[in-house]
C-alpha cells in the first residue's frame, strides 16, 4: 500500500514539474511588423518572454549582431543603407528557443555614395604641381586617398607617397580631404595612378584613377643641317648639334620630295646626330632632323630642325683611256745583225798622227806672230828717236 502511494506521488510530481521545466520560452511582447527611422536616429527594440534562465540572439538579415544577448537591441540609422528585416531567438536554460517574429526596418532619408566627379588627368614640368579633385554625394565620413606608380601592381595608402618620392610635398583641402595637392613633382612619378575613396558606416565608392604626366623641357638645337648643292660623284652628310642639361638625347631624320616638315617621311635607322647620303641621287631631295630627350624614362617633346635642300646634279663621265703603245701590243721582229766594221788606221802626216802635225804647226804660228810683234814695236821705238834729233 505504501509502495502504491510512492509511485503515485511521483507520477503527480513528473506531471506537475516536468512541462513546466522542458517548455520552449514563452514570447509575450513580439517585435512590430515594420519600424521607419531616420537616418543618423536611434531606435531601441525590446522582446519580453516567459521562461527560466532566458539569453537572446538578434539578427539582421539572418546575419548575428555580436554581442547583443539581452532582451533590447538599439539600432543606429546611419549603420543601415537598406532596409533589413531584425528578429530575435529566445533561449532557456534547457537550451530550449523560440525565435521572435520579423520586423522589417527602414531607414528615412539615407542617401547612397554617388561620385559625381573622378580625379582628372594631369602634368607638368619637373619641379612644378598637379591637383587631383574628386567629389560624391550621399552619406560618406571620409575621402581617402591611393597611389600607384608604374612599378607597382596594387595601390598604396598616399601616405607612403613621400617615401618613394622624397622631394614630392603632399597636401589636402576641401570638407574631407578630396583634393589632393602635388608639390615638386619629379621625373620618376611620370605615370603614376591616384584614385579616391569615398568611405562612409556601410559603404564605400572608389573614383577612376587618373594618371601623372611628367614633361620634359625639349632639347635645344644649336646648329642645324645646312643646304647642298654639288653632283652624285660622293656621299653627302648632314648633321645636327643640339644639347639639354640631363638625360639622352634621341634623334630621328626625315626625307621627302616636298618643301614641308609634316609631308616628309622617317629614314628607318636614321636615328644619329647626322645622317648620310650613301647613295645621292640626281635631282633636289628635302631633309630635317627632330630631336627629343629622355630622363628617368620620361621622353620631353619633340623640337624640328630647319630644313636642308640637297640638289644633285648628274656626276661628270670619266674621261675615255687613251690606248698607248704600252698598252697595244706590237709583233715582235727579230732584228738583223749589222755586218761588223773593219778597223781602218788613223791618218797620219810625215808618219806622224794628225794631232802632233797640228800642235807643231800652231807653235810656229804663235813663234812667228810674236816675232813680228816684236819687229813692228822696234820700229817704232826707231822712229821716235829719230823724230828727237831732228828737233
Amino acid at each position: 500500500m505504501k509502495l502504491r502511494a510512492f509511485v503515485l506521488a511521483l507520477l503527480v510530481c513528473f506531471v506537475l514539474i516536468c512541462p513546466t521545466a522542458l517548455a520552449a520560452p514563452a514570447i509575450t511582447g513580439d517585435l512590430p511588423g515594420s519600424v521607419t527611422i531616420k537616418y543618423g536616429e536611434t531606435k531601441t527594440f525590446t522582446l519580453t518572454a516567459e521562461g527560466t534562465g532566458l539569453t537572446y540572439a538578434w539578427y539582421l538579415d539572418g546575419d548575428m549582431v555580436q554581442n547583443s544577448t539581452k532582451n533590447s537591441y538599439t539600432l543606429i540609422g546611419s549603420d543601415l543603407n537598406k532596409g533589413l528585416a531584425l528578429s530575435c531567438v529566445v533561449k532557456n536554460e534547457a537550451n530550449e528557443s523560440t525565435q521572435s517574429g520579423s520586423c522589417l526596418i527602414l531607414v528615412e532619408g539615407y542617401e547612397p555614395i554617388t561620385i559625381t566627379k573622378h580625379p582628372s588627368r594631369e602634368g607638368g614640368l619637373p619641379g612644378e604641381g598637379a591637383l587631383y579633385i574628386a567629389a560624391a554625394t550621399g552619406f560618406w565620413a571620409e575621402c581617402n586617398w591611393e597611389y600607384k606608380t608604374k612599378n607597382d601592381t596594387d595601390y598604396q595608402p598616399i601616405s607612403k607617397l613621400t617615401q618613394t618620392f622624397k622631394d614630392v610635398k603632399v597636401s589636402f583641402s576641401g570638407l574631407n580631404g578630396e583634393k589632393l595637392s602635388l608639390k615638386n613633382i619629379t621625373a620618376d612619378m611620370n605615370n603614376t595612378y591616384f584614385r579616391a575613396t569615398f568611405v562612409g558606416k556601410n559603404e564605400s565608392k572608389t573614383t577612376e584613377a587618373a594618371v601623372l604626366v611628367v614633361r620634359l623641357a625639349p632639347p635645344s638645337i644649336v646648329s642645324h643641317p645646312q643646304n647642298y648643292s654639288g653632283d652624285t660623284s660622293i656621299p653627302i652628310t648632314l648633321s645636327v648639334t643640339a644639347s639639354a642639361p640631363e638625360g639622352n638625347l634621341n634623334y630621328q631624320w626625315y626625307a621627302g620630295s616636298v618643301n614641308l616638315h609634316n609631308s616628309m617621311t622617317a629614314i628607318p635607322g636614321a636615328t644619329a646626330s647626322t645622317y648620310t647620303i650613301a647613295a645621292p641621287q640626281e635631282g633636289t631631295r628635302y631633309y630635317y632632323c627632330t630631336v627629343s630627350v629622355t630622363v628617368d624614362g620620361v621622353v620631353s617633346e619633340t623640337v624640328l630642325s630647319n630644313i636642308a635642300t640637297v640638289t644633285l646634279t648628274a656626276a661628270s663621265p670619266a674621261p675615255t683611256p687613251v690606248t698607248t703603245a704600252e698598252s697595244t701590243p706590237v709583233p715582235t721582229t727579230t732584228p738583223t745583225p749589222l755586218p761588223t766594221p773593219t778597223p781602218q788606221p788613223a791618218p797620219t802626216v810625215f808618219g806622224m798622227p794628225l794631232w802632233i802635225v797640228g800642235a807643231i804647226a800652231g807653235g810656229c804660228l804663235l813663234i812667228i806672230a810674236i816675232l813680228i810683234a816684236v819687229a813692228v814695236n822696234n820700229s817704232k821705238k826707231r822712229k821716235r828717236r829719230k823724230n828727237r834729233r831732228r828737233y
